[in-house]
């Protein structure tokens, strides 16, 4: 780049870098630098690898221009350097939990946000790949997606299965993981297992949400998908009956169906 500053070459300033001073150049065989005369630029001056050179002068004002040799250079992507680097060599990984665009000074440059992850040595923070989450910033790696739940690309909380729905599945990347519960069974929102209908109720259909109270005239076991009806000659005015026990003998005078 052309830059232009009203100076001498004795004005620049005077910064010692690896032998030779900032505002002069060395050529080989140099005992002692030599200033920059008017009209050079000599920002960073190596011993045999940095020539100024001449643009133009003006009455007022000299034009400058930088040429490419003892600079020091930008670290890569990945890298930082805490003080100039004249190479690769000079440039040391980022750290786990943390990410290094170009030309960073510090390990510790940029935290990787919530949903990303950045192991040792990154340059920009990685998305959460599909099935796995990333909860807290500075994470070096994902964490894998919980049953009962699923996780597409870029996750920070994993989102549970609609209820109605379960899933087995360490690691399910989309809601297509989430299968319907079956019948006899019913299934809350999150669920990692389809759950039994419990005693006293009945689940009939698959994707049920939630329980429903066995009906007077029946009685409901674990799992029961279709309430049992009592047997004829006995009746039960109770709802949530669990077993036939629940069902009681019919009195004289009457008489009982199936179902009474």
């Amino acid at each position: 780049a052309v830059v232009s500053r009203q100076s001498t070459g004795k004005q620049w300033y005077q910064r010692r870098v690896r032998g030779c001073y900032s505002g002069c150049y060395c050529p080989e065989g140099t005992t002692e630098p030599i200033w920059c005369p008017a009209g050079y630029y000599c920002p960073k001056c190596v011993l045999n690898s940095y020539f100024p050179e001449m643009i133009f002068q003006t009455a007022t004002t000299l034009a400058l221009l930088c040429t490419l040799g003892a600079t020091d250079i930008l670290c890569p992507p990945g890298t930082f350097s805490e003080g100039e680097a004249l190479s690769e060599d000079d440039c040391h990984l980022c750290y786990p939990g943390y990410y290094c665009p170009e030309g960073s000074r510090s390990g510790a440059e940029s935290l990787c946000p919530t949903g990303y992850f950045c192991p040792v040595g990154s340059g920009d923070p990685m998305s959460c790949p599909a099935g796995y989450y990333c909860p807290y910033s500075g994470m070096e790696e994902p964490q894998l997606c919980n049953t009962g739940h699923y996780c597409p690309e870029g996750t920070d909380v994993p989102t549970p299965c609609p209820a109605g729905t379960y899933s087995m599945t360490n690691g399910a990347p989309t809601v297509d993981d989430c299968f319907p519960c079956y019948s006899g069974c019913y299934c809350p929102e999150g669920t990692s297992e389809p759950i039994w209908c419990p005693a006293g109720y009945y689940c009939p259909n698959s994707g049920m949400e939630e329980p429903q109270l066995c009906s007077t005239g029946h009685y409901c076991p674990q799992g029961t998908d279709v309430p049992t009806p009592c047997p004829a000659g006995t009746y039960s005015m109770t709802n949530g009956a669990p077993t036939v026990d629940d069902c009681f003998p019919c009195y004289s005078g009457c008489y009982c169906l199936e179902g009474t």
